[in-house]
């Protein structure tokens, strides 16, 4: 009994290690180190055994935009929620609506502009003595300012790879086609119409609802294809020329 209970011990301290060396693992795979030993430099995945260490910030947020934009600003006085047609943070709303792709080019747009109002704001208040930033009436313009920032960040994780990577609707089978198009093209018929009559009007219903349908394939596949907001998501590429580090 005695040989089973420290048999089943060594198997818990031994998942335990397990489970533990995994997190390390992926919280090393995480970040680059810059190590720096007897005169050279170099960049690996797991802290440095020795020598000077520098943890770098990954570049690329999961949006594939720059990681800089995504990073927390100063005087961030809450957590930022979207959720419905709303986000909220702090005293601060964004209204959103029901066009997914609308609120993407609003916050893409807002995250740059609220960004450089935040910057501006704050470097003012930094150049404040300590007494001066007390009473300061900047700090509230600085949180709100922040809060914007956060929301538009919030909106950005949820919304942004969905509007720009669409789920493509599958596209009928010939069999499924046919059927849809033979109910639509048949309502249009009456019954005391002659037959040839009757064979020529669903046969030309029919075709000009395949070039109809054929072209808004088309459309939809040179929409997914053409890049969406190109201005906004150049600039947010590059690194946050505004994040106070």
């Amino acid at each position: 009994m005695a040989y089973r209970l420290l048999k089943i011990q060594h198997l818990l301290l031994l998942t335990t290690f397990l489970i533990a060396s995994m997190l390390i693992h992926n919280t090393a795979q995480a970040a680059v180190y810059k190590c720096q030993v007897s005169g050279k430099t170099v960049y690996q995945s797991s802290p440095c055994f020795k020598g000077k260490q520098t943890v770098l910030k990954p570049t690329k947020h999961d949006t594939g935009l720059h990681a800089s934009w995504f990073s927390r600003p100063p005087l961030l006085p809450d957590t930022a929620t979207c959720s419905g047609d709303i986000c909220q943070c702090g005293t601060q709303t964004l209204p959103l609506s029901a066009d997914s792709q609308a609120n993407v080019e609003k916050s893409l747009s807002g995250l740059i502009n609220d960004w450089q109002q935040h910057h501006e704001l704050y470097q003012t208040y930094l150049n404040l003595s300590d007494e001066e930033q007390k009473i300061s009436n900047q700090r509230a313009d600085i949180a709100n300012s922040a809060c914007m920032i956060a929301m538009h960040q919030t909106l950005l994780n949820q919304s942004y790879l969905e509007v720009i990577n669409p789920k493509a609707t599958p596209p009928l089978s010939e069999e499924e086609l046919n059927a849809k198009l033979a109910e639509r093209c048949s309502q249009g018929l009456d019954d005391d119409m002659p037959l040839n009559e009757a064979e020529i009007k669903f046969n030309q219903c029919v075709s000009v609802e395949k070039d109809n349908n054929n072209r808004l394939i088309e459309q939809q596949a040179a929409s997914n294809n053409a890049p969406k907001f190109p201005t906004q998501v150049a600039t947010l590429k590059l690194k946050n020329p505004y994040e106070i580090e």
